[in-house]
């Protein structure tokens, strides 16, 4: 019987009953409880503890070591990034939580705390950094290099030797041509098409 390790979420609302989701699936981990201002975020009314607000944090991390920031972002990572690096300080481990229902080959390397979702194909020598969020149904082609605290919105298509920088937000449906590089912080709106680089910087 494989040993289930507990883990605990920082982020309660809409974005963490899609984590708790994939957790499920792969039974590797038991979810422990969350972190939220609101003691009843979507995530409580899932039937999991509430172990208190950012104030206890610290407190918590000193129980719980494996940590997931459970929060979503579509303009600005900022609190992903911050709560990120202060658990690090802390000496937490971030896993990498993979559905059972996407394609990761075996050539491809992906970084701590980083999601991928169901339906999603990461293809060939392709590189996901850190604390990244790869939603449903997402397309990363061979050769493509990702940045930390990225967020791929579902269906979004990623063709071959992309480079895309940290922090930055791809729209639902949005498609970015081969070989083009989109630099850090760069904000693509949903069903975009992406031809050259540089294209769409906030």
């Amino acid at each position: 019987m494989t040993n289930t390790l507990d883990i605990l979420f920082i982020g309660g609302g809409g974005h963490s009953l899609a984590c708790a989701d994939i957790l499920l699936q792969n039974k590797s981990f038991n979810l422990a409880g969350f972190i939220d201002p609101n003691k009843n975020a979507p995530l409580a009314t899932n039937g999991y503890k509430w172990i208190g607000s950012d104030e206890q944090l610290i407190q918590a991390t000193e129980k719980y070591k494996n940590i997931f920031i459970s929060i979503g972002y579509i303009r600005n990572p900022s609190k992903r990034i911050y709560l990120f690096n202060e658990c690090k300080k802390l000496g937490c481990k971030f896993p990498i939580l993979k559905s059972n229902f996407c394609y990761i080959s075996p050539t491809a390397s992906i970084e701590e705390g980083t999601l991928i979702m169901n339906g999603t194909i990461v293809n060939a020598k392709s590189h996901i950094k850190k604390n990244c969020i790869i939603n449903n149904n997402v397309v990363i082609e061979h050769g493509v290099s990702i940045g930390n605290n990225v967020h791929l919105a579902p269906s979004s298509t990623i063709l071959g030797d992309v480079s895309i920088g940290d922090q930055c937000f791809i729209g639902a449906g949005a498609i970015i041509r081969e070989g083009v590089s989109i630099q850090k912080g760069t904000f693509i709106k949903a069903g975009e098409i992406i031809t050259s680089s540089n294209n769409k910087i906030i």
